[in-house]
């Protein structure tokens, strides 16, 4: 055997030891492009008080945006822009609920929420057309 040869043996151990150290290279990969705790999805004021919720999907699923209660007209972003199938309200304050509105198709069309009130689906007028929340 010649000084550079490699033994055949350790063959196999230096290609687990190689395939171990990709699997751990691309898991801190993942941990450090994960997506932020506000992306889209992750709601993170889970009952916290002033916080509205909404989401993609019934029964409180799927991709989430979350704002403060009384924080005024806003526009949605497009991952939820006729998406919204469910929301929830976190608030005792009597003042606090939501509106959400239809403006792009008919401005008119609202559907309101009070405080502390929670809508597992939306009803089907209203499901999938919300453009803004109030």
């Amino acid at each position: 055997m010649s000084a550079n040869a490699t033994p055949t043996a350790s063959r196999p151990l230096r290609r687990s030891i190689t395939v171990a150290l990709s699997v751990v290279a691309t898991a801190a990969a993942l941990l450090v492009t994960a997506p932020a705790a506000s992306a889209q999805g992750n709601c993170t004021h889970y009952g916290q008080e002033g916080w509205g919720q909404m989401f993609t999907d019934n029964n409180y699923q799927g991709d989430c945006f979350e704002w403060t209660l009384g924080s005024g007209y806003i526009e949605l972003p497009a991952y939820m822009k006729n998406k919204v199938s469910s929301l929830r309200i976190w608030t005792g304050w009597p003042q606090y609920g939501a509106t959400l509105y239809d403006y792009d198709a008919n401005p008119m069309q609202l559907f309101s929420v009070g405080p502390n009130e929670w809508w597992p689906s939306l009803p089907g007028w209203i499901n999938d057309k919300a453009d803004h929340v109030a």
